[in-house]
């Protein structure tokens, strides 16, 4: 399995913030359209894989499982799968909200 170094001293609540963070920086960043556009894109990669992080504890939890090691693969595959899903509607949502915001402003 593929970690990241460090990656656990973030909180749920650190990695939504930074997850909304990236997607307020996409909406707000001007630029030009090849250095803006590969900007954007490693935003929104980053924004949906800490919205996806963010929701992954509570899914643990669900499972009366302590660590992410506990469950059984197709439990985590399933896990997965919910949050991937869950981080796309947020980020589709957030973004959507954010956006909204911008036009007013």
């Amino acid at each position: 399995m593929v970690s990241i170094p460090g990656a656990e001293r973030f909180d749920a609540k650190q990695r939504f913030a930074i997850g909304v963070a990236s997607i307020v920086l996409m909406r707000l960043l001007p630029g030009s359209p090849v250095r803006g556009a590969r900007l954007r894109g490693a935003l929104l990669l980053v924004a949906i894989g800490f919205l996806g992080t963010a929701l992954l504890p509570a899914f643990v939890n669900q499972v009366e499982a302590e660590e992410w090691s506990d469950i059984s693969t197709v439990k985590q595959l399933g896990i997965l799968w919910v949050s991937g899903v869950g981080s796309l509607i947020l980020f589709f949502v957030l973004n959507r909200v954010v956006s909204s915001l911008v036009e007013l402003l």
